[in-house]
């Protein structure tokens, strides 16, 4: 997939291309025209798999949330580790040990049964099939963590 590149002007007007060319067409025209110069930094490159993990992981996080709901509310999290052609790699994150048993369930079954939910979905967003391997992890307060939630998205 092709990066969109975003453009930001100096009054906050977003330009949205994937043509890398036209940013700084766009650059020059912004100095010839009005006297303004944007620094390079200006123009950043927003990687199309950044969002398509975003939304990867927050299917996951709602189908761990509708199958703990009563157990784990609000206190979980998914991140994607691995996004390739094959394989999507994603942690769950939660609070506890206790909350972590639960996400993984006897045997394994609730994990299971998230991702088993969760595949299709996925498959029909990449338009391919995929091999998902979900992990469950014990963070303790990774919810008052700043970077791990900007990490995250948050």
């Amino acid at each position: 997939m092709t990066p969109l590149l975003v453009l930001l002007d100096v009054d906050g007007t977003l330009f949205l291309t994937d043509d890398p060319l036209a940013g700084q067409a766009l650059r020059e025209t912004l100095t010839e025209r009005f006297g303004v110069e944007l620094p390079e930094d200006a123009i950043e490159r927003v990687d199309h798999r950044g969002q398509t993990a975003l939304r990867i992981a927050e299917l996951i996080r709602e189908k761990a949330l509708h199958l703990t709901r009563e157990e784990v509310p609000h206190a979980i999290s998914a991140e994607v580790e691995e996004l390739t052609e094959k394989v999507v790699r994603v942690t769950l994150y939660v609070e506890t040990e206790s909350q972590k048993q639960i996400v993984v369930g006897r045997g394994g079954a609730i994990v299971k049964e998230i991702g088993t939910r969760a595949r299709p979905e996925i498959e029909q967003l990449l338009d391919r099939p995929i091999f998902l391997d979900l992990t469950v992890k014990a963070r303790p307060k990774w919810r008052s963590d700043l970077a791990m939630l900007e990490r995250l998205g948050i």
